[in-house]
């Protein structure tokens, strides 16, 4: 059996006691201490993404949020954010995601950066989580960063682009058709121009 620690947990000595009851009370009046283990460093804080954002694709992965860093300063807009990006530049998008029970298989992770009708400018495809971590590592109440570079086009049509992200079972890549349920559009928005030469 394995116990996943909680995120922010201090370092210290702890006490593993299991006990057998109806209620947290009946619980607290027997328990029988079965170990106990010494936690050298805390564990660390669930990151916090900029933009929370909900969303469940599975029974066992879960999106909780997004940042998005460009090499230029984003621009407030009503309900949305509108980040203004130079053709050939490079947007850094990171997607938080959590385990929302222990995953049995690898997921297979993608942003795409589409237009008003769905058409791609780029597609970015990895696995999803940080680099040698999948999802079957992933432990239940912690967060997984999961950081995309989007590299612009130098010949990028001036317009309104929004991320496209989804993650999905590693043995459905080739077979998967891609519903709502499935995609997920982020609530911003990547506005991309030509510079004049």
């Amino acid at each position: 059996m394995q116990l996943a620690l909680p995120a922010g947990l201090p370092a210290g000595a702890y006490t593993i006691a299991v006990g057998l009851g109806a209620t947290s009370e009946e619980l607290a009046i027997t328990p029988s201490i079965v170990g106990k283990f010494e936690l050298a460093h805390p564990i660390a804080q669930n990151a916090s993404p900029q933009h929370a954002l909900a969303a469940r694709f599975d029974q066992q992965i879960q999106f909780v949020g997004f940042d998005i860093h460009p090499e230029t300063t984003p621009v407030q807009a009503p309900n949305q954010i509108l980040t203004t990006v130079e053709a050939g530049n490079t947007l850094d998008l990171t997607l938080y995601w959590q385990a929302a029970a222990p995953a049995a298989e690898s997921y297979h992770g993608f942003t795409h950066l589409v237009d008003d009708n769905g058409t791609p400018l780029l597609k970015v495809d990895q696995v999803p989580g940080p680099e040698l971590s999948p999802a079957t590592t992933w432990l239940p109440g912690r967060t997984y960063p999961d950081t995309y570079r989007l590299n612009l086009p130098e010949d990028s049509a001036s317009g309104l682009y929004w991320p496209l992200v989804a993650s999905i079972p590693l043995r459905t890549v080739n077979c998967c058709q891609f519903t709502r349920a499935n995609l997920l559009h982020l609530s911003t928005s990547c506005g991309s121009h030509r510079s004049r030469s």
